[in-house]
């Protein structure tokens, strides 16, 4: 394979994007997105009002009229509250919401304040098997700040990353390297292909990225090499990147400013929206890009802090303490 480099030029990107914590946790692409399927499943209800299901054309609002935010005390049916293990405290506020590959669910919650009351600085990193319904822990050598996944064939243990305190990044497979200082973000395409966002002056050595190039260049790996100044996080969608710029406008997908974006196994492209009240609100609309339209458009009344899409239907969404919304069985 022929190695291309990508270089834009930047500076600091602050902290890790996600999922993880993320978004870990993301080339350009307009591709052809999956037929927008959203039905009223995912229609909310006002508070103590459980109302009839309506049509999924009235389920999805433009965003100019999808002002208001709806609670998800009450939902219809078809949303389901998860039940969380009983590690996660109150305290333990669940920083975000993502899901592996092979469609398994991975939340990052604070650890909590040392036996002193000082900030641990640290996270734990649980995992659920959607299909039977058991929760597990991400067992690490050194203090976790987060999980990422690269999107090669094989087991989620073969394609996790783990981030540290000190914002370096753990390969748990240890295929290509071990671990890489100042980077913000790393995925790898199911063909292989790096892409590494990497993070601007810091004090950190640079010697593991240069060494982890190196390797690359040596056994012919394709990769893309991104700078902070510009790009905010990507997504991987198949081989291609979609580049959330510092602007945090998606580049090529209209001027609809994001907190957060994902992408669907069936390449489905969800965001949360950025809200004029987002400095009084931590939920942000979720919104989902319809292709043929070449617009967003909101999910009515569904809001979240984090957001992890299986697909064009299902969901999982974030909200505040610790709730964890499932849309599907």
């Amino acid at each position: 394979m022929e190695k291309t480099q990508t270089q834009l030029n930047g500076s600091l990107l602050s902290g890790i994007q996600r999922k993880a914590t993320s978004l870990s946790k993301r080339s350009i692409l307009v591709g052809t997105l999956a037929t927008l399927a959203c039905t009223s499943a995912i229609y909310m209800v006002l508070s103590g009002n459980v109302q009839q299901q309506e049509s999924a054309k009235d389920t999805m609002m433009s965003l100019s009229t999808a002002k208001s935010f709806l609670s998800l005390d009450e939902v219809n049916k078809s949303w389901r509250l998860l039940s969380l293990p009983s590690s996660i405290k109150p305290e333990n506020s669940i920083d975000n919401v993502q899901l592996s590959p092979n469609g398994n669910l991975y939340v990052t919650a604070y650890a909590g304040s040392n036996e002193d009351g000082s900030d641990s600085g640290s996270y734990v990193v649980y995992h659920y098997n959607l299909t039977s319904q058991i929760w597990g822990q991400v067992e690490s050598s050194f203090s976790l700040q987060g999980v990422d996944f690269t999107n090669l064939p094989g087991s989620d243990e073969y394609n996790m990353l783990l981030y540290d305190s000190n914002n370096a990044i753990h390969q748990v497979s240890q295929r290509d390297f071990t671990k890489v200082e100042r980077v913000s973000q790393l995925e790898i395409t199911p063909s292989g292909t790096y892409h590494i966002l990497r993070e601007e002056g810091l004090s950190d050595s640079e010697e593991s990225l240069d060494q982890l190039q190196n390797y690359l260049d040596t056994n012919n790996i394709a990769y893309v090499l991104y700078e902070s100044e510009e790009v905010y996080q990507f997504e991987l969608r198949d081989e291609n990147a979609l580049i959330l710029n510092q602007d945090q406008k998606l580049q090529g997908f209209g001027d609809q400013c994001l907190n957060d974006v994902t992408v669907g196994k069936d390449g489905s492209l969800w965001g949360l929206a950025c809200d004029d009240n987002s400095e009084f609100n931590s939920l942000s609309q979720v919104i989902q890009w319809v292709d043929k339209n070449e617009e967003w458009v909101a999910l009515k009344g569904v809001q979240g802090s984090s957001i992890a899409a299986l697909d064009s239907e299902k969901l999982i969404i974030l909200q505040n303490d610790n709730k964890i919304w499932i849309n599907f069985a």
